[in-house]
């Protein structure tokens, strides 16, 4: 049996370019998925004074192997307020104002993420 192939170069050069295009679309996806996870944490992030709501952000981090999005909330009480089931929030908000949004939107999140994947 004899295997030929034509063109490596051509094919390298084609799968390299459909890779970029898979890493650029999956990036895009992280960061809008991020977006909108940290707009529906604020929404339901609980409110006082508004500090916890106005510290909610957004970053990337990218290093040449990874690409990471962190959403998250950035005062001293914020892991507190957003574990404690027992606080009153006569204000508004509620505890696990990160987690419920993402639980809550994991399935279309995964797919609007691999719809920017698609090559």
């Amino acid at each position: 049996m004899v295997v030929k192939l034509k063109g490596l170069s051509d094919i390298q050069r084609k799968m390299n370019r459909q890779l970029k295009r898979i890493g650029e679309g999956s990036k895009q996806g992280l960061i809008d998925v991020a977006l909108d996870l940290q707009g529906k944490s604020t929404e339901r992030a609980p409110i006082d004074t508004g500090d916890l709501r106005g510290s909610g952000y957004m970053s990337t981090f990218e290093t040449p192997k990874d690409f990471t999005v962190e959403v998250g909330f950035n005062t001293v009480y914020a892991v507190r307020q957003h574990e404690e089931l027992n606080y009153n929030h006569p204000k508004g908000g509620e505890a696990k104002y990160l987690e419920r949004p993402l639980n809550e939107n994991i399935s279309q999140y995964v797919n609007h993420i691999r719809k920017k994947v698609s090559v």
